[in-house]
């Protein structure tokens, strides 16, 4: 288990982007030559046509209308050695969001880990560095994790995941793969989003030799999540600062839009006319349809790109899943995987939006395909028990503690030192009226009484409105509960902390009407009075004989989340599992509902 940390680097000033004034095309573009004994060679000829940033990329050149003839010599197959590429990515560590970015980036590591990989993992931590216990934590998964520390800010370090400028700002970051002297030295590197996930070994996608990034083939989910980068390559390194530049000034005509997903407009009209990467030049001889000895005078012009489209596949993004709930649209390598297999050797959760990320427990309720993510997650060196029993063992106290603290509170209200029951409202709890300003007997003061009498009028008032009024209540206890268990649980143990949190909220909502209407009913003689642990035990008893039908449909709805194959129709999904919630919340409101009722009258 080794986790080297290599000593940061010194802090130099990064070296300056090229003006964005540059004209690429004219770099990449081959200049006309002249003879003085005839006409040029065809193969020297150029056009007075105007290229695009994306033609210009993609190495596409109109000359003349007509196809030209070309002689290119076979460049010998590189070797990469362990030591010579690495998988990469970016860790912002003192931030908002650091924990769940921490999460997501040992996940990745571990994935790729478990990909078999031959090559070396590098995790970048900004200039501020990391905290000791998360290097710790990537320390004792196992795996051998470098830290590399370099001259980069900390965008997220007073800004959320989700701000548009920090994301920006954050793709910008990613300049330190060409500048950086550790990283410059690699012939190779693959940059991964923590929101990535290796499924397989993707080791061969290292051959690519140019700028290289998915295809843009499905657009609406297009992120720059997965990057294949030659830190000797400072063309493509132009590229992808100019398209950062250049949506830091159009990005607010667009409202910016896309950018929390890693979508820059430059960078993909780049990539639409670029040719597409292949592994094997037979293959790629195969799809582009010419032969060695192709007298047909068409120019192949693509070792002259500076970017290269990759397959989608190799970086399927989860959103396609439901289409249909199935991959049967998007098996473009592995036709015969079954349908629930991923068809690709990479599984991206970029484009899900701001909260609807595998390493929160919430979004698998309908999100299946995080199920992959958390079976990874479940090899790391994590105690879920010991999560679980802390927290429901903290909940119970603070519920026992809180209504021992309320019929305490009542009681004291309802009589006075003497033992006599004091004189009562007609809510059935000390009048303010005969109560001195100041005595010793707190709960005898008039402050007390009018805090307790304005408790009981909003209670009164709540409970006019019965029906609207159960709605809120349950729609308040239902986010409640989601917001009080920890974002970042393992799913299987956040929901049965959800379900016995939110059935410890019901029981306070109903022991509070419940005890109400024992004091406005039942008429104590002083030597009848109950002590506290036997009103808390009856009021609790006339509660949970509510409670079993609550349980008893929580948990066929959390059964029925984890029974995928009950519905395959994407439709049909979402609608089966909504109706079951309200159908949970529609008991609950009528329970509700009753117990106001019976509490507005003797």
């Amino acid at each position: 288990m080794l986790c080297c940390v290599l000593q940061p680097v010194p802090a130099a000033k990064l070296r300056q982007s090229p003006p964005v004034v540059r004209n690429l095309a004219q770099q990449l573009t081959p200049q006309p030559t002249s003879s003085s004994n005839g006409p040029a060679p065809l193969a020297a000829v150029t056009t007075t046509t105007k290229p695009t940033l994306a033609t210009a990329a993609a190495g596409v050149d109109i000359r003349g209308g007509r196809p030209l003839v070309t002689t290119q010599t076979a460049e010998p197959k590189e070797v990469l050695g362990p030591n010579d590429a690495a998988f990469v990515t970016i860790f912002y560590d003192f931030g908002e969001d650091s924990d769940d970015l921490l999460l997501a980036t040992r996940v990745l590591m571990r994935s790729i880990h478990d990909s078999k990989t031959r090559f070396r993992k590098i995790v970048i931590v900004p200039e501020d560095g990391i905290r000791e216990e998360s290097a710790a934590l990537l320390q004792r998964d196992g795996h051998d994790v470098e830290l590399l520390q370099v001259d980069i800010p900390n965008v997220f370090l007073h800004a959320r995941v989700i701000d548009h400028r920090a994301q920006l700002s954050h793709m910008r970051n990613k300049l330190v793969l060409w500048d950086d002297p550790v990283l410059s030295s690699l012939q190779r590197v693959v940059y991964l989003d923590p929101e990535n996930l290796v499924m397989r070994n993707l080791d061969e996608i290292f051959a690519c030799k140019h700028f290289c990034a998915v295809d843009n083939g499905q657009s609406i989910v297009y992120a720059n999540s997965l990057l294949v980068v030659s830190p000797s390559n400072h063309a493509a390194r132009s590229l992808y600062s100019d398209a950062v530049d250049a949506f830091w000034i159009s990005g607010r005509a667009y409202n910016w839009v896309g950018i929390t997903q890693g979508f820059l407009p430059g960078l993909f009209e780049a990539f639409e006319e670029s040719p597409l990467f292949y592994q094997d030049e037979e293959e790629e001889r195969d799809a582009v349809g010419t032969d060695d000895d192709d007298s047909t005078g068409f120019v192949d012009d693509r070792a002259d790109s500076v970017v290269r489209r990759l397959p989608f596949y190799y970086s399927i993004n989860h959103m396609v899943f439901y289409e249909r709930l199935n991959w049967d649209l998007y098996k473009c390598k592995d036709k015969n995987a079954p349908s629930d297999g991923i068809p690709g050797p990479l599984l991206s959760f970029k484009y899900s939006g701001s909260m609807i990320k595998p390493w929160f427990w919430v979004p698998y309720v309908y999100f299946q395909v995080f199920w992959h993510w958390q079976a990874v997650r479940d090899r790391l060196d994590e105690d879920h028990s010991s999560a679980f029993i802390s927290k429901i063992t903290s909940l119970s106290v603070i519920f026992a503690f809180t209504w021992w603290a309320y019929i305490i509170l009542c009681l004291k209200l309802h009589n006075e030192p003497n033992g006599r029951i004091r004189r009562l409202s007609s809510w059935g709890l000390p009048a303010p009226s005969n109560a001195p300003t100041l005595s010793l007997d707190i709960f005898n003061s008039r402050i007390v009484r009018r805090a307790c009498q304005f408790s009981c009028n909003l209670l009164l008032a709540v409970s006019s409105m019965p029906v609207l009024s159960s709605m809120v209540i349950v729609w308040l206890v239902f986010l409640l509960s989601v917001y009080l268990v920890p974002a970042t649980m393992h799913p299987r143990s956040a929901a049965f902390v959800w379900l016995y949190l939110q059935n410890l909220l019901m029981t306070t909502v109903l022991l509070v009407y419940k005890i109400a209407h024992i004091f406005r009913t039942v008429q104590w003689k002083r030597n009848e009075i109950p002590t506290s642990p036997s009103l808390l035990w009856l009021g609790l008893l006339r509660c949970i004989k509510r409670i079993p039908l609550f349980i008893a449909l929580q948990l066929l709805f959390l059964y029925s989340v984890g029974r995928t194959d009950w519905f395959r129709n994407p439709v049909l999904r979402p609608v089966a599992l909504i109706g079951q919630m309200v159908i949970i919340a529609c008991i609950q409101v009528r329970v509700l509902s009753q117990e106001m009722r019976n509490t507005l009258h003797k």
